[in-house]
């Protein structure tokens, strides 16, 4: 499993779901975050992130 926190200084959720289909397409990806939106949330999971967690904390 690979877990990817979406808002990193030098790398985002987008980012790392592109390469995880493109080296590891049969690993689950998990984008988290507590400042994406609804709308880019979709986004993930369409380019296929596995899920989207929405850390509150």
């Amino acid at each position: 499993m690979i877990c990817s926190d979406n808002n990193l200084p030098s790398f985002e959720g987008m980012s790392a779901i592109k390469l995880q289909q493109k080296i590891a397409p049969d690993i689950p990806l998990i984008v988290v975050s507590s400042t994406i939106g609804e709308e880019l949330s979709v986004e993930c999971l369409k380019a296929g992130a596995t899920v989207y967690v929405l850390n509150h904390g």
